[in-house]
């Protein structure tokens, strides 16, 4: 019988520490809002994945209080050895945040600050100095490529395109959570008189770097508003993501709860960065059309991508059909370990 026990025990080591070996290595740029932290949250607990790095953009919070809430969280999970970046501070040309309908980016980290278990952290400045091209270096030392995951607007990852070209050898692929097609926007936008309701809110906020990105060659898959909208927020569906704290009082646990309780649900309530990570990790649970695309500067638009082609072989893929009940399932078992 003790030797069943120690054969069994010995077969769950190596299996823990072969899937530890084989954890898919990933790199975040994210704009720190509210279901940003609900997909750090999936990441940070998925046993399949090794965040090598956080880079902090600007977005709905900006990166100072992006890169506090970042690390706070980082500190209630225990991994505060993960490396967090300082996105770019400046505001990019043409500056769209003054022309957009939106929340004060700080209305939002205060919201999200506010929560018990935020609080009760001290906000420490991380010693070391980062940056992502710095990460990516040392990242070219191993063999095995990273997955990039970009749930805010595509600045640090252009930048870090520009300055390191030849880094993009290292990228395995790009997620994106950004763009529409062929359905209304998720802002209202005014730009020189012309009002728009078409404009996706991560590649309005820098268009440039969104179109940058999308032409740089690395392999794409893009998690458009058309993807998004098939997977509303409502309220049965906040209480089954809600994580019952009785059984399972883990503090990531209990901020899900209240992040979800700060998103609410109803109409143009959507878990866009949620989505984009499960299917990051589960690729299985949608299909995809690969496209070639194009960028629209008419003001018409607001920087709402174009299909220019279907084309077989190409790297930019786009979600098309989406398993809405496999990505809430997902989720929540991932979150509730």
């Amino acid at each position: 019988m003790i030797k069943k026990i120690l054969i069994f025990t010995s077969f769950i080591i190596i299996a823990v520490f072969v899937s530890y070996i084989q954890a898919t290595p990933m790199v975040i740029d994210t704009d720190s809002g509210y279901d940003d932290i609900l997909a750090l949250i999936y990441l940070i607990k998925n046993p399949n994945i090794k965040i090598k790095a956080i880079s902090i953009t600007n977005g709905v919070t900006l990166v100072d209080e992006g890169y506090v809430i970042v690390s706070k969280l980082l500190t209630i999970a225990k991994k505060i050895n993960t490396p967090i970046i300082k996105g770019n501070r400046l505001i990019p040309e043409p500056d769209n945040y003054k022309l957009y309908r939106f929340d004060n980016p700080k209305k939002v980290s205060d919201s999200i600050l506010n929560i018990n278990e935020f609080r009760a952290i001290p906000a420490e400045e991380n010693n070391q100095a980062y940056s992502l091209p710095t990460i990516f270096e040392n990242l070219l030392k191993n063999d095995k490529k990273i997955i990039l995951v970009a749930l805010g607007p595509l600045t640090n990852i252009a930048e870090l395109i520009s300055k390191k070209p030849y880094i993009k050898e290292k990228i395995k692929e790009i997620w994106i959570m950004g763009g529409a097609f062929n359905t209304k926007g998720n802002m209202e936008c005014f730009r020189e008189g012309v009002r728009s309701t078409t404009a996706e809110l991560n590649f309005f906020l820098d268009p440039k770097s969104a179109d940058k990105v999308i032409s740089s060659g690395i392999p794409i898959f893009l998690v458009t508003l058309d993807a998004t909208k098939k997977i509303p927020l409502s309220k049965e569906k906040i209480e089954i993501l809600t994580i019952d704290t009785k059984k399972n009082s883990s503090p990531l646990n209990v901020i899900n709860n209240k992040i979800l309780k700060l998103m609410g649900s109803g109409e143009g309530k959507y878990l866009w960065d949620v989505i984009t990570v499960v299917l990051a990790t589960n690729p299985r649970l949608a299909t995809y059309r690969a496209i070639s695309a194009g960028f629209s500067d008419d003001l018409n638009n607001c920087g709402v991508i174009k299909i220019q082609k279907q084309m077989k072989g190409s790297v930019l893929k786009t979600v098309e059909k989406i398993n809405a009940d496999s990505i809430y399932k997902t989720y929540f078992n991932k979150i509730n370990r």
